[in-house]
């Protein structure tokens, strides 16, 4: 491999975010890798955000359709590949913007809240997901309230930073990767509470951190 090559695939890799899951890390950063250096992906990263929108949708349809929500559920698994293929294009190739990385979030947001929906339609229980996914926006919606207010800066969370510390355990139960994975699980087990309560559980975790940031900024 000339050094011309190596420097190439070297700042592919190093644009692709690192340590957001298991999965994400050791997975799907190498076949974002090998999308973008074969396919010269060099296109509007909010195009790639937009077809995982559709991508979503598409997993719901077949979640509702009860007969293929097994696929649906697995393909959902995979979501993240291309939500890690919209940042490392915008890195790679000079195009990141703030309505990019707002939209970003924002598809991320809407894609949960739908498969979601379409799990509770799925098992029956679709006025418990319904509460479900108020509470979610909810805090959603105070955490952005929590970081504007006392000036908390958005940051990507990097587990391996934590490898070493108690909390790692927290930090891997709660990425976007584990979460899906466990939502096949808990589909396969047909356990809709396995779902509900998990997903309950990871964000009654984040209403906790942003209450610790406020008590930080108040009483600190």
């Amino acid at each position: 491999m000339s050094n011309k090559n190596y420097n190439k695939d070297k700042n592919i890799m190093e644009n692709i975010t690192k340590g957001t899951g298991l999965i994400e890390h050791y997975i799907y950063r190498y076949i974002v890798y090998f999308l973008i250096k074969h396919l010269k992906l060099n296109i509007n990263p909010n195009i790639i955000t937009f077809l995982s929108l559709l991508y979503v949708i598409f997993c719901s349809i077949l979640i509702i359709s009860k007969k293929f929500a097994v696929v649906g559920v697995i393909l959902y698994v995979f979501f993240n590949i291309l939500d890690l293929l919209d940042g490392a294009v915008a890195r790679i190739y000079n195009r990141k913007s703030k309505f990019g990385a707002f939209f970003d979030g924002l598809v991320d947001l809407v894609g949960e809240i739908l498969i979601l929906l379409s799990v509770g339609y799925y098992f029956g229980k679709l006025d418990y997901f319904v509460w479900l996914v108020a509470f979610i926006i909810f805090v959603h919606y105070f955490s952005i309230r929590v970081k504007w207010i006392y000036s908390v800066k958005e940051r990507q969370l990097n587990m391996f930073d934590y490898i070493k510390s108690p909390l790692f355990l927290v930090v891997l139960f709660t990425r976007n990767d584990t979460r899906k994975v466990l939502l096949l699980i808990g589909f396969l087990l047909n356990s809709w509470k396995f779902i509900f309560y998990y997903f309950l559980i990871l964000y009654i975790i984040a209403l906790v951190g942003n209450l610790r940031t406020i008590w930080n900024g108040e009483f600190r």
